[in-house]
């Protein structure tokens, strides 16, 4: 009966006033700043278009070629830019086939010396040609005469459609586009927009800066499958949307707005482009989740094990629109019903191989014990499906008893290395009543709170749309224009 119900309110979801879509007036910022790479010794790109350096203290200005490899380092608080003059040959970072090319006081950035957007050449039925600064073989195309054309704009997958009177040819835009590659990264990858090297006490950092929706189309198809049903990518896209514009500014002192990473969305440019997930990018542009008319910060998970959580069990701070709820639609074969054992050795070795660990509001130094006696979980979360406290108990390494206890449910989760605090807990003791092994077997993967991927999956696959799945997942927002 339970499972009915909640099929039955999440259809009620679209007659309910947080589904508008009415204009807010406000302005989604115009570009993101990515955190790439950060206290870097040296790093390396090349370019595919037309680019060039700029310092922008001095204003100094340099064309970078586009068939060569170039590389940056930092040398008494100065950027120097150094051509690579074999590609395939050559240590860089001992100096070998390098060229210096300039010194600059820095922060340094490369831009595309043209921001004019690419437009498609094709012969019109009225035969006018459409420009584009490389012209391409407009016979190629064997379109005679055309009945319809697409004109510019390149996509934000990079391709454009031209449809002719019998058939039709989608264009690939990207290998004539201005876009850079950076080395440094793993694997390489290409990048639209602009990039930034500045310099710390630490090394390099590098920044990309893009418009906001292309920063979307090279993270929604990182963050979910592009084969999920569209509805899913859909609320992912409005999820990583109202996520960076929430998350804007958070590393302010180093110089960037969000990390390229899962600490906050995993963005990986160009290369990781899909025009599936592009396409659920475009179809909800401007669309995010707010509550008290504010973008909401709309955290995500792959797989809630069944229930989410409210925000203060597994974090610190309370968030109304992060509530716990059951997610029965989130049931899947990849994250149910694992397990995971330590003996005692591996245990010890786990808790002290972390180095610094949250806890609260505080980082706690890594755990040492020589010898653990005994694990004891103190308290569930309210939807009683997650550990949030647990005991550690036994002997410290000046031979004291020690007890250490950790708290929120992330915290267990993270320092004990595993998919998720929904676990039951195990134990076995040999014949001396010492602990040999600890056994945990649990369901979901992430921290639990917000959006379940793999719920969203499910409802997607039931019929539901992005906004019912969007406002099942998080309580009282809107989903509005911005």
């Amino acid at each position: 009966m339970r499972r009915k119900k909640i099929i039955f309110l999440l259809g009620l979801l679209l007659l309910i006033p947080g589904v508008s879509m009415a204009e807010t007036g406000n302005q989604l910022p115009e570009t993101v700043r990515v955190g790439l790479v950060q206290q870097a010794p040296f790093l390396t790109f090349s370019v595919n278009g037309s680019y060039q350096l700029i310092d922008q203290v001095s204003n100094q200005q340099i064309n970078l070629a586009a068939d060569k490899k170039w590389m940056v380092k930092t040398v008494n608080d100065q950027v120097e830019l150094y051509l690579i003059n074999n590609n395939d040959s050559g240590n860089v970072s001992r100096g070998e086939n390098l060229y210096l090319k300039g010194r600059f006081n820095g922060p340094v950035v490369i831009k595309a010396r043209s921001s004019e957007q690419e437009k498609l050449a094709v012969l019109s039925a009225g035969g006018k040609l459409t420009g584009w600064p490389s012209k391409p073989a407009v016979g190629a195309l064997n379109f005679t005469p055309l009945q319809y054309v697409k004109e510019k704009t390149k996509l934000p997958s990079g391709k454009i459609v031209v449809l002719g009177q019998q058939a039709s040819k989608e264009i690939d835009l990207t290998s004539g586009q201005n876009l850079f590659t950076l080395y440094n990264v793993e694997p390489a990858n290409r990048y639209r927009g602009s990039l930034e090297f500045r310099v710390t006490p630490e090394g390099l950092t590098a920044i990309n800066t893009l418009p906001l929706e292309e920063y979307l189309i090279g993270v929604v198809p990182n963050e979910m499958y592009a084969q999920w049903p569209v509805e899913a990518l859909k609320a992912q896209a409005v999820v990583a949307r109202s996520y960076v514009l929430a998350q804007m500014g958070s590393y302010n002192q180093q110089g960037f707005d969000v990390l390229a990473t899962q600490a906050s969305q995993v963005y990986r440019g160009a290369n990781s482009e899909n025009p599936i997930t592009t396409q659920a990018v475009c179809s909800t542009k401007g669309e995010i989740l707010t509550y008290g008319g504010r973008p909401v910060d709309a955290v995500f998970h792959s797989s809630s094990g069944g229930f989410t959580e409210n925000s203060e069990e597994v974090w610190k701070n309370s968030l109304a629109y992060l509530r716990s709820r059951p997610d029965p639609h989130d049931n899947n074969e990849k994250h149910y019903n694992w397990s995971v054992s330590y003996t005692q050795e591996q245990l010890k070795q786990q808790l002290a191989g972390k180095k610094q660990w949250r806890q609260g509001d505080k980082y706690i130094e890594p755990v040492n014990f020589k010898e653990i006696t005994d694990l004891v979980e103190l308290e569930r979360t309210s939807s009683a499906a997650r550990v949030k406290r647990l005991a550690l108990c036994g002997i410290g390494p000046d031979e004291q008893e020690l007890k250490v206890e950790i708290y929120n449910a992330d915290a267990v989760r993270t320092l004990l290395g595993l998919k998720s605090a929904f676990f039951t807990l195990e134990k076995t003791f040999n014949a001396e009543q010492k602990l040999e092994m600890v056994t945990f077997r649990g369901n979901g993967w992430g921290h639990g709170i917000g959006m379940s991927q793999y719920g969203a999956l499910g409802m997607a696959r039931q019929g539901f749309n992005y906004r019912a799945i969007l406002l099942y997942y998080y309580t009282g927002v809107d989903l509005k224009k911005w």
